[in-house]
């Protein structure tokens, strides 16, 4: 302790580096604790273990924390099945196969979700004591996107070729609104070139939290690489986690008029379909070149009357025939989303005051889609882009990160640790310490390293 006082008052000459010096000292001295309490937790766990247990001996480990990485020597068994086990990993929740922390690979999992793995690298290099590479971090997102999707992939097989319903909280709503889009990203090592990422949103309706400014209420996301059908199927069974069976039956289904969304919206029974705003006035827009004939053509296609719209359309062919092609787009769009113009608060019943209009989807892909997957010219294998999207859903979602299996240790063993660090530190701290550090009274202890350790125990 007193060379870290020692160094922190050097530092304040370069206060650029004052903040790095002590928060550096505080990781190592965090790091050569943590060891000693955890193999102290591993002594204990031997005295009390199942004698069926057979001692192996002991093996390293180096654990990646989130204040820095400390190396363990923890004791390795075998049970009647000669199966290997480490009772400390058990019960403090190491991962198997990987040297980060839970913690940690929630950082980094959060992190490269929002940039690139490098500089996710850098960043929780700079603002932690954890270091990962840029290659072990790809790695944790890959391994969890392939864990959500199998899970995802488990529960709607069990639902659609089953009839068998997920374990669901059968939240009850009155209305239930869906959006849908999708956005092309580029591929990499693939046959095709392009990709498309679809993004459902569902929500229950909005808040207001500021003048004219609204949120949704419990949004919940889904997002990946797959084909129409499947993602829809998936959708379904994610919902079906939160919701009633009931509340799927009078969605309100919004979109840019794809194909792939307007046949979603048939799937399910009452469903109301309703055509983004945006998306068609840009139709018209695009289609007219003039703002006043988009304006025209939008009015009366939201209006309900698609006859007079197309016919409208007809009357700017004729005037500007060089834009026939486009004009002739914008007529076949409002023709294959003709049951989704009218405003759907204007088809349904019990339609609240409340409601508002929707399009939300579009700054959603944008956000949580597009920066990470499309902008920057990035390109993606096909498994490597559709576990990215799964992990920007479960972050999107505020679900579990990394899940760590964790054997709740005995309270008898967590009292009798306790106590006897404690008893130990009060009758005599460098006894306990030195007992953890043979350095202390090994040929190194004129070494200044060790001369830090020795503060410590003082």
């Amino acid at each position: 302790m007193k060379d870290i006082i020692t160094d922190s008052l050097k530092s304040l000459t370069d206060l650029k580096k004052w903040d790095e010096i002590i928060f550096k000292a505080v990781c190592s001295t965090t790091c050569i604790s943590a060891a000693m309490v955890l193999e102290a937790i591993d002594d204990e766990l031997a005295k009390d273990r199942d004698r069926e247990l057979r001692m192996i001996g002991k093996r390293p480990k180096t654990i990646v924390t989130k204040f820095g990485s400390l190396k363990i020597n923890r004791r390795m068994y075998k049970d009647k099945s000669g199966r290997c086990r480490f009772l400390l990993d058990e019960s403090i929740g190491l991962i198997a196969g990987s040297q980060a922390t839970a913690a940690l690979q929630t950082t980094a999992l959060k992190l490269a979700a929002k940039m690139p793995f490098r500089q996710a690298a850098t960043v929780l290099e700079e603002t932690s004591g954890g270091v990962l590479s840029h290659q072990m971090i790809h790695r944790i997102l890959q391994l969890r996107g392939q864990d959500l999707d199998k899970v995802e992939n488990i529960t709607t097989k069990a639902l659609i070729e089953n009839g068998e319903l997920p374990k669901s909280k059968d939240k009850k709503v009155e209305r239930l609104f869906v959006e849908a889009d999708g956005t092309m990203i580029n591929l990499q090592r693939e046959i095709k070139r392009k990709a498309e990422v679809k993004l459902f949103t569902a929500h229950e309706g909005w808040e207001e939290i500021g003048k004219n400014k609204y949120k949704l209420i419990n949004k919940t996301v889904l997002a990946g690489l797959k084909t129409a059908d499947e993602a829809w199927n998936r959708f379904t069974a994610q919902l079906l986690t939160i919701y009633h069976p009931q509340v799927l039956s009078h969605l309100i289904i919004g979109g840019d008029g794809a194909t792939w969304i307007r046949s979603g919206a048939d799937l399910f029974m009452d469903s109301t379909y309703q055509l983004d705003r945006f998306h068609l006035r840009r139709a018209m827009l695009r289609a007219t070149g003039n703002i006043g004939s988009a304006s025209k053509i939008y009015s009366l296609a939201a209006a309900g009357e698609p006859g007079a719209a197309i016919a409208l359309l007809e009357d700017v062919k004729k005037r500007s025939p060089r834009r026939a092609v486009e004009l002739k787009k914008a007529a076949n769009y409002i023709r294959a989303n003709i049951t989704g113009l009218v405003d759907y608060r204007l088809r349904i019943r019990n339609a609240d005051e409340d409601m508002r209009g929707l399009g939300a989807i579009e700054s959603n892909i944008d956000k949580i889609i597009a920066n990470r997957m499309k902008k920057r010219g990035m390109a993606w294998s096909y498994s490597g882009a559709h576990n990215m999207a799964k992990v920007i859903q479960m972050l999107a979602n505020k679900e579990s990160t990394i899940s760590s299996k964790v054997k709740q240790m005995p309270q008898t063993i967590v009292k009798t640790i306790t106590r006897n660090i404690l008893k130990s530190l009060k009758a005599d701290p460098s006894a306990w310490l030195t007992s953890r550090m043979p350095a202390l009274i090994g040929p190194h202890q004129s070494r200044p390293w060790v001369k830090h350790l020795r503060d410590l125990s003082q």
